[in-house]
């Protein structure tokens, strides 16, 4: 009985969570974006032995240099993004993942797929603890966990969808195909950023009038 009241409770949270229209439209406009990053994750390696003769030896410097960037630069960054509204840091962030992508679908050399790593890794420093943040301050303490965790779906969500889409286009139509096709959701993540920026910025200058 208790375990099904627990359920049934959390349910409705969720169900609340995402009446929230700022929260939802952060869900979609946060899949988008994280699509793309698994082409990068997922599909990159695969594209570089099948198609370039890369083994994994060469690939591994690739998720490296991600790491390195990410010990390096997180808390400069950080920093830095504090000037701006967080809805606008996050458009920026998203910029660099159509730019990977499109890196990628034009690159046939290493330097090329590791520039891909490092735009996508930019963006990635950018958004990742903005975005956090952002979902954080949406709820209220006691809901704050289930928020987060409901925003941490998005990465199995985009999961679903960009390896098995990429593999197909990329079997159906070419290997360049997927890359072109994620950068279009990355330019879609981009514009639904800026939406969400927008309407952010419509509520706050409607809550100082009613004031």
């Amino acid at each position: 009985q208790n375990v099904r009241e627990g359920l049934r409770e959390q349910l409705l949270i969720f169900k609340e969570a995402l009446k929230n229209l700022r929260f939802s439209w952060m869900i979609v406009s946060h899949t988008l974006k994280e699509i793309c990053a698994t082409f990068i994750w997922v599909m990159l390696a695969v594209h570089m032995k099948t198609n370039f003769g890369y083994n994994e030896d060469v690939y591994r410097w690739l998720p490296t240099t991600n790491a390195l960037m990410v010990i390096l630069f997180q808390v400069l960054i950080t920093r830095v993004a504090k000037r701006w509204r967080d809805t606008q840091v996050m458009i920026w962030g998203t910029i660099f993942y159509p730019i990977s992508m499109l890196i990628v679908a034009f690159s046939s050399g290493f330097w090329g797929f590791w520039l891909s790593m490092v735009a996508l890794t930019i963006g990635e420093l950018i958004v990742s603890p903005t975005a956090s943040a952002y979902v954080a301050n949406l709820a209220g303490p006691e809901k704050r966990g289930r928020y987060l965790g409901m925003f941490s779906l998005t990465w199995p969500l985009a999961m679903a969808v960009g390896p098995v889409s990429g593999g197909f286009l990329s079997d159906k139509i070419g290997i360049t195909a997927p890359w072109l096709a994620a950068a279009v959701v990355g330019v879609l993540a981009v514009l639904s950023f800026w939406g969400l920026d927008r309407y952010t910025q419509k509520k706050r200058i409607e809550t100082i009038l009613s004031e």
